[in-house]
């Protein structure tokens, strides 16, 4: 089998301004999301930002917040509420920035999966 290593995995689809986030648990489980293009730029931005604030999409009310004032480490808190249930996690900044260059990456490059949205339109 193969495990599930990465903390976060992003899929931008270009063609529907759509990301798909996936979350790692742990090696074998993992938390899938579909957000908005425009709501997962939000969300990156809201992870850089002490304040924090709220994003929503496809249903899913997420809040994110860098958390240091005060704290011996650095973190990311990113918390997702859906259907009345709530999924909470923490991730170290470097992530997060890692997170945010791979997104920059697809969206400033072709990616395999958008020309096969491109040439199911034909």
């Amino acid at each position: 089998m193969l495990e599930f290593k990465d903390p976060f995995k992003i899929y931008l689809f270009k063609h529907s301004q759509e990301v798909k986030l996936s979350i790692r648990i742990n090696n074998r489980v993992v938390d899938t999301y579909k957000l908005d293009q425009m709501a997962f730029e939000q969300l990156l931005s809201a992870c850089q930002d002490g304040n924090g604030a709220e994003v929503r999409s496809n249903g899913i009310s997420w809040w994110a917040q860098h958390k240091h004032r005060g704290r011996s480490t650095d973190y990311v808190r990113l918390s997702a509420w859906y259907a009345g249930a709530s999924r909470e996690y923490r991730t170290d900044r470097y992530i997060i920035d890692n997170l945010c260059a791979e997104y920059l990456r697809q969206k400033q490059n072709p990616m395999p999966w958008d020309q096969s949205a491109e040439n199911s339109d034909e």
